[in-house]
């Protein structure tokens, strides 16, 4: 495969158009240099071939495809609310909507980069993660098959093709917990100011900085992640304000802050 694609977003386009201004520009923050530039969605957050595997010389970006099927189901939600606001008030309680939520922060949470030392750890001890894993979360695979050849794979060779395949796909479904599709504690925050909400390279942000180990699973407690630039989804109580907010995405992000306008 020849032409396979190669710019790999880790943060996906579809969710960085939620943070773009009235002409479509992004604007980005590097917390290493100090400065604020604008760009388009697609000149941002992404990295060479990352999603790109290799099995016997073929390239395939099955887990590009694997993305852009899922978020497909994810930009419809957004685009929904993006169109009418006020829907939010009639689907924040349903199942449905709860689920496709957690799903995609599980998945964010997963895809950045700088979650590629914690998800070596997990690589190692897949099977175990899979075997403490909630039935609801093991009957989405179909055996442990493939997962002890991706295990073993990582064990013995640190198979980087192993590591990608279990970061990327199988590690959002086995670690979080999905159990509770009820709204619980989950609250959805419109900025109904000028004021927007903020985004980053990291945009699921666990307040409790002590991550659990690998046979806990991730809770939907205590941790923010902006949907938009103006909605955000939330368990914490710890910040209440747009201000707190954004400074927690900002203190949190990996090396870029991205924000709808450069103020």
């Amino acid at each position: 495969m020849s032409n396979i694609s190669k710019n790999h977003h880790f943060v996906p386009q579809f969710y960085l158009k939620g943070f773009c201004d009235e002409k479509g520009n992004i604007f980005t923050y590097k917390k290493e240099y100090g400065k604020i530039k604008y760009w388009k969605t697609s000149q941002i957050l992404y990295e060479i071939n990352l999603h790109t595997l290799e099995y016997r010389d073929e390239k395939t970006v099955l887990i590009e495809n694997f993305y852009s099927d899922i978020e497909g189901e994810f930009s419809k939600y957004l685009n929904m609310l993006k169109e009418n606001p006020d829907m939010l008030i009639a689907i924040q309680d349903q199942p449905e909507f709860l689920k496709i939520m957690k799903l995609m922060v599980a998945i964010q949470f997963w895809r950045t980069p700088c979650m590629k030392e914690l998800s070596k750890e997990y690589a190692e001890n897949l099977i175990e993660i899979y075997n403490n894993a909630q039935d609801e979360n093991k009957n989405l695979l179909p055996d442990t098959k493939f997962l002890k050849f991706l295990e073993k794979r990582f064990k013995k060779f640190k198979d980087e093709n192993a590591r990608k395949t279990i970061q990327f796909i199988f590690l959002p479904i086995l670690t979080f917990d999905f159990s509770d599709n009820r709204k619980g504690n989950i609250k959805f925050i419109k900025s109904e100011t000028d004021k927007k909400f903020i985004t980053s390279d990291r945009p699921v942000v666990f307040c409790d900085l002590n991550m659990p180990n690998r046979l806990k699973h991730f809770e939907f407690k205590n941790f923010v992640f902006p949907i938009s630039k103006d909605l955000m989804m939330l368990t914490t109580e710890n910040v209440k304000t747009i201000e707190e907010l954004n400074m927690l995405i900002i203190e949190r992000a990996d090396k870029v802050v991205v924000a709808s306008s450069n103020e």
